[in-house]
């Protein structure tokens, strides 16, 4: 039988709120559901419950939800982040995962898409929806692919993502399934998810300074660089 968990949402629109909240608490694998609309509600309830998931909007009418990610990421070591939202520019993306969300999903995304995300994700997996994939590997295309003699020049290169996971990306990408993924690039469909977790756990910033400036240009790869390298 498999353990439940306790599952925060914050979003500050009520009827999306509802919506998430009762498909939540229609779920077996669900425990309890705390609602919050703003980050010190959130706070007052990690304090005072144990949080397993959080669901997170990002942009609310008293702040970012982003902070409430990092706030839980640092406070709750075994504790999973998802972002839920509408916004999806890819200064928000990589910030959201820097400062540690395992996952990034689409408010149009099914409620069966919802559930199945947090199953992969406390599965050991990073749940995705496609349009976001397909952001950040437009962002990933925009960078200039250097040599292995190039980039070990590099002093302290931020992320290098290797060609197996840059090929999962892409097929992703462009809507597929996990199923189909695996199927495309002929790898066992359990072997997926990890790639898409290496993906984002090289996307998380080892130095949380660094993604500050994300949300501050116009381009946010002026500040946050990733750099490939291509296996054998």
């Amino acid at each position: 039988m498999l353990e439940k968990v306790n599952i925060a949402i914050l979003e500050d629109n009520i009827i999306f709120l509802q919506r998430i909240s009762k498909i939540l608490r229609d779920w077996e694998r669900v425990e309890c559901v705390f609602e919050c609309s703003t980050n010190y509600e959130f706070e007052c309830i990690m304090k005072s419950e144990k949080i397993d998931i959080l669901l997170a909007d990002i942009n609310l009418s008293e702040g970012n939800g982003i902070d409430s990610i990092d706030l839980f990421s640092k406070s709750c070591v075994d504790g999973i982040s998802i972002v839920i939202s509408s916004q999806a520019d890819s200064a928000t993306i990589l910030r959201a995962i820097s400062m540690g969300a395992v996952g990034y999903l689409h408010k149009e995304d099914s409620s069966l898409a919802i559930t199945g995300a947090i199953d992969q994700a406390l599965a050991g997996g990073s749940p995705i929806s496609p349009n976001i994939a397909n952001r950040i590997f437009t962002i990933i295309q925009k960078v200039p692919l250097l040599r292995a003699t190039e980039a070990s020049r590099e002093p302290k290169p931020h992320v290098l993502l290797t060609k197996r996971e840059t090929e999962v990306l892409s097929v992703l990408a462009k809507g597929l399934s996990y199923g189909e993924t695996a199927e495309v690039l002929k790898m066992s469909k359990t072997t997926v998810p990890v790639h898409v977790r290496r993906i984002y756990k090289k996307l998380q910033s080892n130095n949380r300074t660094e993604a500050v400036p994300l949300c501050q240009g116009s381009c946010p790869l002026l500040y946050f660089s990733l750099f490939f390298r291509w296996a054998g």
